[in-house]
């Protein structure tokens, strides 16, 4: 059996668009598509942009 963490300290900073969190990735797939967990404290930012993809919100 494998453990896989998904804590923020395990993530990457995202800051494209004025965005401001971490990001962990869950799974990267074969296609354009990844998976991940957003963590957003208080202070953190979501930027709102145009997607080129089609997307989960």
């Amino acid at each position: 059996m494998q453990l896989f963490r998904f804590e923020k300290e395990t993530g990457q900073k995202v800051t494209h668009f004025n965005s401001n969190f971490m990001m962990t990735k869950i799974a990267k797939l074969d296609s354009p598509a990844q998976i991940g967990c957003m963590h957003l404290g208080k202070e953190d930012l979501l930027a709102i942009t145009k997607l080129l993809y089609r997307s989960f919100f």
